[in-house]
């Protein structure tokens, strides 16, 4: 019986010498019937099967398996999969929830990603081609395991990470109310912005709260709530006795923190303009806690969250001082990575968290 071709055609066997490269090296690819629109696709293994070589099929599957392992779109997956069982894109369409454009073009983006043709398409229906039939185990695999990584997210602590600030003024009241309504354990994790930041993008938070985010991709950042600032005296400094100055004066006195790469840097600059960069800044206080000591010790003067004064200011330790015609605050912002934003329990918390800053 003679073999047939990828195309169904029976395929013609050339001698070992017709080329000189192994039998595994490819030099066309697969032609597939394509909607129009649709880009040519090739095979699983990256390139394309040299003609007259027949791989066995597990060799197919692992080249498979190794293009897999590429990042994919686990929503796409999904969509697909919902595709194959109920047997067309609008019945898929209405159990998920979604256009049919939408279910149509998740599967054409995943074709896309993946450099082959899945699915045949006629008239409404929808079959696998060969490759699919290859793909939809693993599909069904990653969904699994996907699903076991979610549980495993749900099983352990929420590792939240917040800067500083955040994280000793404003949050620890949000983390108590949440534990005790959903029974959950928190890990959290307290640290200056940047080391928030690494934190978050190399997985060992799941949630982060911090005084600027850069944009960084595949990260999701919400605003969280915009908390007020004050610039704070010591009590014996002539400010704290007038209780107002205008902007410009700040540039005569030193300001403790606030140094670029900071929440308050940040702030002040938004406010302050071209102003900001007159300041005479002196970083190394190492905390809110450090210079607010150095401040009612008389080494200068400096801007914090109010939160984070309101004892010292109200105990009669520190004197605020209100700038004219400029209002201070620093915008304080929830950021999940977006692979996340999927996970029940972290969109739980993150909900919690925002519905708690409305109070």
């Amino acid at each position: 019986m003679r073999r047939l071709g990828a195309s169904g055609s029976p395929e013609r066997r050339r001698p070992a010498s017709h080329c000189a490269r192994r039998a595994d090296c490819s030099d066309e690819p697969h032609r597939f019937g394509r909607h129009r629109g649709a880009p040519r696709h090739r095979s699983f293994g990256g390139g394309e099967h040299h003609r007259g070589a027949v791989r066995p099929r597990a060799a197919r599957i692992g080249e498979f398996s190794a293009k897999v392992t590429n990042v994919l779109n686990l929503n796409h997956v999904q969509t697909l999969l919902k595709v194959i069982e109920l047997g067309g894109f609008r019945a898929a369409a209405r159990q998920l929830g979604l256009s049919a454009s939408t279910v149509v073009e998740h599967v054409d983006q995943l074709e896309a990603e993946l450099g082959v043709r899945i699915l045949v398409r006629d008239r409404g229906k929808v079959a696998l081609t060969e490759q699919g039939r290859l793909f939809e185990p693993l599909a069904l695999a990653l969904m699994e395991i996907e699903s076991h990584c979610r549980s495993l997210r749900s099983s352990r602590p929420l590792r939240v990470a917040a800067a500083s600030n955040v994280g000793v003024y404003l949050l620890q009241p949000a983390l108590a109310s949440f534990a005790a309504a959903h029974g959950a354990e928190i890990e959290p994790w307290i640290g200056a912005n940047p080391a928030v930041a690494e934190r978050l993008e190399s997985g060992k938070a799941d949630v982060a709260l911090m005084e600027w985010w850069d944009d960084r991709p595949s990260f999701v950042a919400r605003p969280w709530r915009k908390e007020p600032m004050v610039l704070v005296a010591p009590t014996s400094h002539e400010w704290a006795r007038r209780g107002e100055i205008d902007p410009e004066e700040l540039t005569s006195e030193p300001l403790l923190g606030g140094e670029s790469g900071t929440g308050t840097g940040a702030a002040l600059r938004r406010a302050l303009g071209p102003l900001a960069e007159s300041l005479k800044v002196r970083a190394g206080y190492g905390s809110t806690e450090g210079v607010k000591r150095a401040v009612r010790a008389g080494l200068g003067v400096s801007i914090v969250l109010s939160a984070a004064a309101r004892e010292e200011i109200a105990d009669g330790l520190l004197a605020s001082v209100a700038i004219r015609g400029v209002r201070l605050e620093k915008e304080i912002m929830i950021v999940s990575r977006s692979w996340f934003s999927a996970s029940p329990s972290i969109q739980t918390l993150i909900e919690h968290l925002v519905d708690e800053a409305r109070i």
